[in-house]
């Protein structure tokens, strides 16, 4: 079971291991999503938590799942090999298109040559503005880009 960060989605992913999915907030969504619509997981939760009301964040006012469904999700991705094929899939598809070493070369490549080019202009100059520093930020974004599309490309 994971709330499916995007740490451990991609460990769960490279291990081929299927997940019980429990999102909570930010990208976990979209993590438990590519791996429940691959159907390599199954999501308890039916509660969408991607709120801009932060008050709705801080506890589970109702139960979202039951012990029954609980069981029932881990006994479905225990014993249907469907789940564990999908994640072995999505596992090939990550390792076929570069994965980690072409992630690390990039990585390197956008060091060495800077991202100046990869970012646009009006909203390097908001960041700035804010005193966050533009390279920085359209680096990371871009290098977290790329390494979703590595990964989740299937």
């Amino acid at each position: 079971m994971s709330h499916m960060g995007f740490g451990g989605t991609l460990e769960f992913m490279s291990c081929g291991v299927p997940c019980v999915t429990m999102p909570h907030f930010a990208d976990q969504f979209s993590n438990a999503k590519c791996y429940t619509d691959n159907k390599a997981g199954i999501n308890l939760t039916k509660v969408d938590r991607n709120d801009t009301d932060f008050s709705k964040l801080l506890t589970y006012k109702d139960p979202i799942f039951t012990e029954e469904e609980c069981f029932k999700a881990f006994h479905e991705i225990l014993n249907n090999p469907m789940y564990k094929a999908n994640v072995l899939k999505m596992r090939m598809q990550s390792l076929s298109t570069g994965g980690r070493e072409l992630a690390c070369q990039t990585i390197e490549r956008t060091y060495i040559a800077g991202c100046d080019h990869l970012c646009d202009p009006e909203t390097a100059k908001k960041v700035s503005k804010m005193s966050l520093c533009s390279t920085v930020c359209c680096s990371c974004l871009w290098i977290g880009i790329l390494v979703a599309l590595i990964v989740f490309t299937v």
